[in-house]
């Protein structure tokens, strides 16, 4: 009893030295921005602040478009208020303006709007984009090659705070699937070139040429680290989507665009949904450092509210969770971060957590 009473006392001061860290190196991607202005002025730098807000407001917000919301507008115009920090630097000859956005006032901001709160643990998305040259030849694009659709198709992910990965083309994935396969949209070939990459989706695409335009298509999969007796890599589709643009630089926008709005609409936290709440157990909290770790990735999640331990049995903890959103989008947050395993159990009440850490 005396163990026990001495390991809550132990939870209690930790937490509290703890309270005002949570994630914050994390989440210093999402906050802050970067870019060239043309000199270090008052209104040089007020309007690059402008603009990095915007942009900072699409990637934790998951809208594209939130600028064009009529509460937004006004408060975009108002940038300079919610940067906690911002400095110039000289690199090349070239100066740029870096600033740090306050992720607490971001946040807030969303959440008294009602407009959708994106968590840092965003799912990797593995993207297979072949197309068709102005020669006629099919390509793929690839990290090897870095050409202008490479970095086009990193810039859109970046600008949308997706993390969008692109195949190496190396030998060992040309020995797995060829660009026939890829075109052919062969899923379960291309599911097992996937496989080394360890996404949690396959986006598997071809842009054709018709006419003066481009036809596009693609297929959005949820990868599993499950195989089939035939050693296949198992995926299931979740989207599909086709539309027509001008060129292969409108495709590629198109999909990223449109396939990123896919996982905001699967893992955003709804803020203009009620309240609600969510017991969770997790049965191998075996230390304090380890309740410590879990209190403190649980706080982190945009989910969460209010976190309150109510009942502890052994190695066995069971925590309230007061929500922003709904229960699902707690349950697809924690499956985004590899720390927390789901266990089957025969209770349905009982929603039931291995820690790993």
């Amino acid at each position: 009893m005396n163990k026990i009473r001495f390991f809550n006392i132990n939870i209690f001061l930790l937490l509290i030295a703890l309270s005002g860290e949570l994630m914050a190196n994390t989440l210093k991607e999402l906050y802050n921005g970067q870019m060239p202005v043309n000199d270090q002025s008052t209104s040089s730098r007020n309007k690059a602040i402008k603009v990095l807000f915007e942009q900072t407001l699409i990637k934790v917000s998951g809208k594209s478009n939130i600028a064009d919301y009529p509460e937004m507008k006004s408060t975009i115009k108002s940038a300079l208020s919610y940067a906690s920090e911002f400095s110039f630097n000289n690199v090349k000859g070239v100066t740029y303006l870096d600033v740090q956005f306050s992720e607490s006032l971001i946040d807030q901001l969303l959440r008294n709007n009602g407009i959708t709160l994106w968590d840092v643990r965003r799912p990797t998305a593995m993207l297979w984009l072949v197309y068709e040259d102005d020669k006629g030849q099919r390509q793929l694009i690839n990290s090897q090659l870095k050409d202008e659709l490479f970095v086009t198709a990193k810039k859109i992910a970046n600008d949308r705070g997706i993390p969008l990965l692109l195949p190496l083309w190396d030998l060992d994935d040309q020995l797995e699937v060829s660009i026939t396969d890829l075109w052919g949209q062969f899923e379960s070939k291309v599911a097992n070139a996937n496989a080394r990459y360890v996404s949690d989706y396959m986006i598997l695409a071809k842009v054709s040429s018709q006419g003066f335009g481009q036809q596009v298509s693609w297929n959005i999969y949820k990868m599993s680290s499950v195989v089939d007796a035939f050693g296949q890599t198992l995926s299931e589709i979740k989207i599909a989507g086709n539309d027509e643009t001008e060129t292969v630089e409108e495709a590629v926008y198109e999909i990223i665009n449109q396939s990123t709005d896919y996982f905001v609409s699967q893992y955003s936290v709804d803020t203009s949904k009620e309240v609600g709440e969510l017991f969770i157990t997790l049965n191998n909290i075996d230390s304090l450092q380890t309740y410590v770790d879990v209190v403190k990735y649980l706080k982190s999640i945009k989910a969460v509210d209010q976190l309150t331990m109510v009942n502890n049995k052994g190695q066995e903890y069971q925590f309230k969770v007061k929500l922003i959103g709904n229960k699902q989008s707690m349950i697809d947050a924690i499956s985004l971060g590899n720390k927390m395993i789901k266990l089957t159990n025969y209770d349905p009440d009982l929603i039931l957590f291995q820690w790993r850490g």
